[in-house]
């Protein structure tokens, strides 16, 4: 029985080759076929390119808003401060108001006669 051939050694691509690498590359018998162009791969490289600019877009417009929404916070937080002083000043208020007002009583009611005004007691109401 006898051994099929060897197959023949490919072209070395050394630059001390005798065969230069264009050569080698472009040979007459089997053009070179670029597998990855085709219309199919390149719609999806820019498939891919337009989703890489949607998420750039997407990711700057989240960063806007997260910039907004922390602006937003600082001034709520500044506005709820604002209102907790305006509640302790307006209970403070009415605690002094209810104070000067209870004191206005009491000296009132200490300079006041015991005994009603005799001019409102001596009349009877007017009745037609």
């Amino acid at each position: 029985m006898s051994m099929p051939p060897e197959p023949p050694d490919p072209p070395s691509l050394s630059s001390n080759s005798p065969i230069s690498s264009s050569k080698a590359l472009a040979s007459p018998s089997a053009p070179i076929i670029d597998l990855l162009d085709t219309p199919l791969f390149n719609r999806l490289i820019g498939l891919i390119e337009e989703l890489s600019f949607t998420v750039k877009e997407q990711r700057i417009a989240l960063q806007e808003q997260n910039a907004l929404a922390t602006k937003q916070r600082e001034v709520l937080e500044e506005q709820t401060n604002v209102m907790k002083d305006m509640r302790r000043a307006l209970v403070d208020h009415k605690k002094s108001t209810a104070r000067d007002t209870l004191d206005g009583v009491q000296r009132n009611l200490n300079l006041q006669p015991r005994h009603p005004h005799p001019i409102i007691y001596r009349h009877p109401p007017f009745i037609k």
